[in-house]
């Protein structure tokens, strides 16, 4: 078996036939577009028997907020095998090569949302944020007053002016510089969502002649899903949703995905919405030296910290680190107290508290453990809510 990158027309159109074999969602016309987007954007790797492909993932580039800092990361995403090749350790051969080209591109961190979390975790991956499922029936549609200083324009794609694209990535780029885990939109990401939802529908929130804020959103029969909702003060956000709410003979149900860092209905007029949690994200650190670059540059210590790592799946991790008010200094033998990679994603990654961590590691026990998770007094749970 071969596992590499695909180079060859053939190998790609293996991947669509892949494609529409392993995975439930039906591959329509738009999902085909959506796919061939991907594969554009990304990096397929496949495992191959004489050119025969068997088993697949592609790595997305990604790029991060990460506490007021752009953090390249990876999105692995339609992972798959065909049946009759399965229990063959292919998977864990493509997600080995996953993480080995991640960090040969310098990605820092690994994002998926897996089909079997404890087959990833193996791997060094820990739940990552919890997102948030909601529904707001036509009864609980919230009920700002409008303010007549604003205006909102209601636009298709097609209709949309240069100026107005321009306005609508220019505050999705300052939304994302405001939010922890929320990832940038280059070109290739933006043509993606237009390959994503092509029926996408977008309402401007104007206040005299510049857009202050936006909403995109798709229109289902009686249903609104909404896809961004991007405003920077919570009034424009209000206006927004108000618009929303102005559908109420028509549309019964308004649908979308948050996450538990932003305050959904908190100040709607009756806040009691059904939302779902979803665990469904999980994410593991590919680069641990990088990774701690980054970490200090957000929260400088004064103490120093000692631990060492072995990572089987990323093994150019493994050694021992020593955090302090100088940076991250590390060398390739193991002498300290063993600390899991997948404890690391846990403790800086995952949306779990301080509180919660110490439980969760019985800390008390374990000195190297209770060190680290004190680094975490100012983590935040990553708005990360974007669909491979």
């Amino acid at each position: 078996m071969q596992v590499r990158g695909f180079q060859t027309q053939s190998d790609v159109d293996q991947s669509i036939e892949l494609r529409k074999y392993v995975f439930h969602s039906q591959y329509t016309a738009q999902k085909a577009k959506d796919y061939r987007c991907l594969l554009n954007m990304g990096q397929g790797i496949g495992a191959f028997d004489n050119d025969e492909l068997k088993g697949q993932l592609i790595n997305l580039p990604l790029t991060v907020n990460f506490y007021g800092q752009s953090l390249k990361a990876v999105g692995i995403n339609h992972v798959g095998v065909y049946p009759e090749a399965r229990g063959r350790g292919i998977a864990t051969q493509l997600v080995r090569q996953s993480l080995m080209e991640a960090h040969r591109l310098g990605q820092v961190v690994a994002i998926l949302q897996p089909f079997a979390p404890s087959f990833y975790r193996q791997f060094g991956y820990e739940l990552y944020t919890q997102r948030l499922h909601y529904e707001i029936p036509v009864e609980r549609y919230p009920n700002f007053p409008i303010d007549r200083v604003y205006t909102v324009a209601r636009k298709q794609p097609s209709e949309l002016t240069g100026d107005q694209i321009d306005a609508i990535q220019a505050l999705y780029t300052q939304e994302v510089h405001q939010t922890h885990g929320m990832p940038f939109r280059d070109a290739p990401w933006w043509q993606r969502q237009a390959a994503q939802y092509p029926d996408l529908n977008y309402a401007l929130l104007y206040l005299h002649s510049s857009v202050v804020a936006y909403l995109s959103y798709r229109k289902v029969d009686t249903t609104i899903e909404v896809v961004d909702l991007i405003a920077a003060e919570n009034h424009w956000r209000q206006q927004l949703l108000g618009f929303l709410a102005a559908h109420q003979s028509n549309v019964f149900k308004i649908v979308g995905m948050s996450t538990t860092a932003k305050a959904l209905s908190f100040d709607f007029d009756d806040p009691r919405i059904e939302q779902h949690i979803y665990q469904d994200t999980m994410a593991r650190i590919v680069d641990i030296p990088a990774f701690f670059q980054f970490w200090l540059s957000a929260f400088p210590i004064q103490q120093s910290i000692q631990f060492s790592v072995k990572d089987e799946s990323a093994p150019w991790n493994s050694g021992t680190y020593t955090l302090s008010a100088q940076g991250v200094d590390y060398t390739t033998e193991v002498t300290q107290e063993l600390v899991s990679p997948q404890t690391l994603a846990a403790i800086f990654l995952s949306f779990l508290t301080t509180a919660q961590l110490d439980k969760l590691f019985d800390a008390t026990q374990n000195r190297c453990v209770h060190d680290l998770i004190a680094l975490t007094g100012g983590k935040q749970i990553a708005h990360f809510i974007t669909e491979f």
